[in-house]
């Protein structure tokens, strides 16, 4: 049990929110795949880094010489100027779309997938990460066609990624469902924050022990996709 007495891997809970789930929403940095498990996010937030330093000539502040995360070095670049948050956005898809290529599916979840898909429900798949980028290994894994929409990135304006609820209402409305009618499986905080904010219910995918606490404000959670494959059974 977690702080919010949320049960780990709870198929009883699972199977409740499933059975009235019509549209299931995907994250995809840690449901679908980890992207930068072959290129780590530091490298990438280097690269940048060096966009801004080397090309632009701007003088970075500590917090953003040292952060390991890319999506920082973004939301800066971003106050800079439009030209600015763009020229960074297309160098982030580039490296996005570059990690892809070399990263596999998680476990369990193209079972998750075609067993959804075949259901006759729907799936989307709602992340901060490049549309484009998704859009790649959607087609490099054979899965373009199970899937109902994909609802990321399509831009610099990183005001509109989660935990802004945005891109899961973008998600809703292409599936044409109501928000009650649909759940997101997440990693993060984030997720989880959207999720509360669009009205829609969360199980937080703890991929590491340290995310219980932090996830705990989900409905369910989860330490495999394989969990909510068998719940589904």
């Amino acid at each position: 049990m977690t702080k919010n007495n949320v049960s780990l891997d709870s198929l009883e809970t699972l199977r409740d929110i499933l059975v009235r789930t019509e549209g299931l929403l995907l994250d995809f940095d840690g449901p679908m795949c980890s992207i930068f498990a072959d290129m780590p996010a530091s490298y990438v937030a280097d690269q940048l880094r060096r966009v801004l330093s080397d090309e632009e000539g701007i003088e970075l502040a500590v917090d953003l010489r040292i952060t390991q995360d890319p999506f920082d070095v973004l939301a800066y670049a971003v106050t800079l100027g439009k030209e600015v948050g763009s020229l960074v956005e297309s160098v982030l898809t580039t490296y996005e779309i570059e990690a892809v290529s070399t990263v596999g599916l998680t476990n369990g979840v193209f079972d998750l997938i075609s067993s959804w898909h075949y259901s006759g429900r729907k799936l989307a798949i709602v992340s901060n990460n490049s549309h484009n980028a998704i859009e790649f290994f959607l087609e490099k894994q054979g899965l373009t066609d199970l899937i109902s929409a994909v609802s990321a990135r399509a831009g610099s304006d990183t005001s509109l990624l989660k935990p802004n609820p945005y891109l899961i209402r973008q998600a809703i409305v292409a599936l044409s469902l109501q928000p009650q009618a649909c759940t997101i499986v997440g990693d993060s905080i984030a997720d989880i924050d959207a999720a509360k904010a669009a009205q829609v219910t969360a199980i937080g995918y703890v991929n590491r022990p340290a995310k219980a606490l932090a996830l705990s404000r989900a409905s369910a959670l989860v330490t495999s996709i394989e969990y909510i494959v068998e719940a589904l059974g």
